[in-house]
């Protein structure tokens, strides 16, 4: 392993940053060929590793993520017959349904592991090939709401879930009990009918930090660490099941309690219509949650990023009730711009109480993102990320903050 201190880094620094792994691999003999892992601290240090060589030791008490260093150029997508399940929690996970009973719905995730999700966790089904408009297919006020196929569409059916079966959905409503083939199934909604526990922001009663696990497919899954053996990472879920995950389908492990906190998490305050021709035009850009402002994956630097905030400059967002800690990420253009005649052209700015604290140089498309300096939030009440537009207008000014979170070591 190699050790590096996170340090303020100017963005000039960029080009010399991209050579570190190389530089270790090389000092220390290993082969550069397959993936190498990043192993950061809460303190800032950081680890390379063979991602093949990752073990129990690789979570220590203090670390804060795990990058594999297994991200793809572009998200995994599943075939025919894939579904996108959203629990309660925000949790996402895609796959495969495996059947499923009163009481739970089994899946067959990536790498085709196979998982089960309490109906009480359930948030949200949909089929992901017959589905290509989602906002049609709202939820219901109240109970539980199936969309099922039609040759016209989609037809809604409002009453009760009883569960899962491998033939289909079972719902009872106006119109007696029945069962809904998963062929049918176009969209599920179920209603919460008591507040789902949510155990992760804190050790489990054996010692075991809360972990959220993001995928190559987009998947996320939250838990409790249990450890890296012989390539499967063990993630212990709610009522004790322990899930065997593949090291090879995981982008990135991260800590998931009070000490890191990713602002894709969290909500932000109201923020400025910072619309491009003014709001009689109508084009607003809203900012996304580990979502490029397009409604698609994070993609900087060739590859996908699991988090982040996606945004289209001119762009304000703030966050407060910040309690101290340090500000961490990285910053750059979306690759989607590369694929248009425009570069694009942005910089990067961090204020705190409403004063620039750093300032990026100016970016375009194809840039390695700049990773931020560790930036002390100290006493500040609000803090907010702007991204202006530079010397090429705001044409495809799609911006990404990248990884971008509060640690408190």
């Amino acid at each position: 392993m190699v050790t590096s201190a996170l340090t303020p880094m100017r963005s000039s620094a960029r080009a010399g940053l991209a050579l570190i792994p190389l530089l270790a691999l090389a000092a220390l003999g290993l082969q550069s060929e397959g993936p190498v892992a990043t192993v950061e601290s809460l303190d800032g240090t950081r680890e390379l590793v063979m991602t093949d060589r990752l073990q129990d030791a690789s979570w220590q008490s203090g670390t804060a993520f795990l990058d594999t260093g297994l991200a793809p150029r572009q998200v995994r997508r599943w075939g025919a017959g894939a579904f996108e399940v959203t629990l309660h929690t925000g949790d996402r996970v895609l796959g495969k349904v495996a059947g499923g009973d009163e009481e739970s719905l089994g899946m067959e995730l990536i790498g085709s592991v196979p998982a089960s999700f309490s109906i009480e966790e359930v948030n949200h089904l949909i089929a992901l090939e017959n589905v290509k408009d989602q906002s049609s297919l709202a939820a219901p006020e109240s109970g539980d709401r199936l969309w099922r196929i039609t040759a016209g569409g989609f037809d809604p059916l409002d009453g009760f879930l009883i569960g899962f079966g491998k033939e289909g959905v079972t719902m009872e409503s106006d119109l007696g009990t029945r069962t809904t083939t998963w062929d049918e199934v176009a969209s599920l909604w179920i209603e919460a009918l008591e507040e789902v526990p949510n155990g992760r922001r804190a050790m489990d009663d054996e010692g075991r930090p809360p972990i959220a696990v993001d995928f190559v497919d987009g998947s996320r899954l939250r838990g409790h660490f249990g450890g890296i053996k012989l390539g499967d990472v063990e993630l212990i879920r709610g009522g004790g099941q322990t899930i065997l995950l593949d090291l090879y389908s995981i982008m990135k492990i991260s800590l998931d309690d009070q000490r890191q906190v990713y602002l894709s998490d969290r909500k932000w305050l109201e923020q400025d219509s910072l619309s491009l021709f003014g709001d009689d035009f109508g084009m607003h850009w809203p900012t996304l949650a580990d979502r490029s402002v397009l409604g698609e994956s994070l993609r900087s630097d060739g590859k996908v990023w699991a988090r982040g905030l996606g945004v289209h400059a001119p762009s304000s967002v703030q966050f407060d009730a910040l309690d101290g800690g340090f500000l961490r990420g990285r910053v750059a253009l979306d690759d989607s711009v590369l694929s248009v005649p425009a570069k694009g052209s942005v910089i990067f700015h961090v204020l705190l109480d409403g004063k620039v604290i750093w300032s990026s140089e100016e970016m375009t498309s194809g840039d390695t993102p700049i990773v931020l300096p560790n930036l002390p939030i100290g006493k500040a009440k609000t803090l907010e990320l702007r991204v202006d537009e530079a010397s090429d207008s705001f044409v495809g000014d799609r911006a990404n903050w990248l990884d971008v979170r509060i640690v408190k070591p």
